[in-house]
């Protein structure tokens, strides 16, 4: 097994929980925080049968960033991956995974980019190359508290990994209706702002009518 410890903060994600599961590779440990999911997430979890999970149930506070710090402190292996419930991973990069961790010389942490899936749809051209930190060592970086921000990264030896591995992103637009109203509230007035051009571009490129009441 991999000395990996994989973290998720999730909730009511029965239809992505699995797929998401399925896609990582042999590692040593799952670490999940579980939002008081009121739908079948931990039911699908458990029938993986998978005995390296853990699961930890938290108060639903409608973001999940302030709570990944303590999750990644949770880790007991050297390497955490961190995922989201409605990402996975391709299989190439399931692949490429114990080569970056065993690299010389070595990184601390790795950024991967990303394809985002809206309804089936590529969304490249709204969000760009999208990259983000997801496989880094223990303490390598610190996850601010406020909703949507990069860490901040306490090594200066990053590795940008190649396109052709990538992490996927898929979801509905449905799922991105619920996600908006559950952390609106949550947002500084200019996040809102940016969020709202975000929503009026992507309703645009998928031919939705601009109505953003339905927000």
């Amino acid at each position: 097994m991999l000395p990996i410890s994989a973290c998720l903060i999730i909730r009511n994600e029965e239809k992505y929980i699995k797929r998401c599961l399925q896609s990582l590779p042999d590692v040593k440990e799952i670490l999940i925080i579980d939002q008081n999911s009121t739908d079948n997430t931990l039911k699908e979890i458990r029938s993986l049968k998978k005995d390296n999970i853990k699961i930890f149930q938290r108060a639903n506070i409608g973001n999940a960033d302030p709570m990944r710090n303590f999750l990644y402190s949770l880790a007991s292996q050297p390497w955490i991956l961190a995922l989201d419930a409605d990402e996975y991973l391709s299989k190439k990069t399931k692949s490429v995974i114990p080569y970056l961790i065993d690299l010389k010389p070595s990184y601390d942490v790795f950024w991967f980019f990303f394809e985002n899936l809206v309804e089936g749809k590529n969304i490249r051209e709204i969000l760009g190359d999208d990259p983000h930190p997801r496989l880094f060592r223990k303490g390598a970086l610190v996850w601010p508290t406020t909703l949507h921000t990069y860490p901040e990264i306490k090594s200066p030896f990053q590795f940008w990994v190649d396109r052709q591995y990538k992490i996927i992103h898929d979801r509905t637009l449905e799922d991105i209706r619920k996600s908006h109203k559950s952390r609106t509230k949550l947002l500084d007035p200019r996040a809102r702002q940016q969020e709202l051009v975000f929503l009026k571009k992507l309703m645009a490129f998928l031919g939705v009518e601009d109505n953003l009441e339905w927000f």
